[in-house]
């Protein structure tokens, strides 16, 4: 995960809101969506404190809100199918 900087055609999505490229913050790549953050904003201030594997904040939302999906409907909770008048 721990890069130098995104290529020009590489997506820049932060939590921060401050998504322009070309800036000169250490950024780090998500393994999953492979978009770009910048690593201060993510607790990573320099380049040996980054982890070898990254997951962002969408990712991990995406993968949460999955298995609580999955397990809903494996305990039969999950959504009832809508009826047809």
């Amino acid at each position: 995960a721990p890069q130098e900087h995104p290529q020009p055609s590489d997506v820049t999505r932060c939590w921060c809101g401050l998504n322009f490229d070309g800036c000169n913050l250490l950024m780090i790549q998500c393994d999953l969506c492979e978009h770009w953050m910048h690593g201060i904003c993510y607790g990573y201030p320099a380049k040996r404190d980054m982890p070898q594997h990254f997951t962002c904040e969408h990712c991990l939302q995406g993968a949460i809100q999955a298995e609580v999906h999955n397990d809903r409907m494996e305990q039969g909770t999950g959504p009832r199918p809508l009826l047809a008048h």
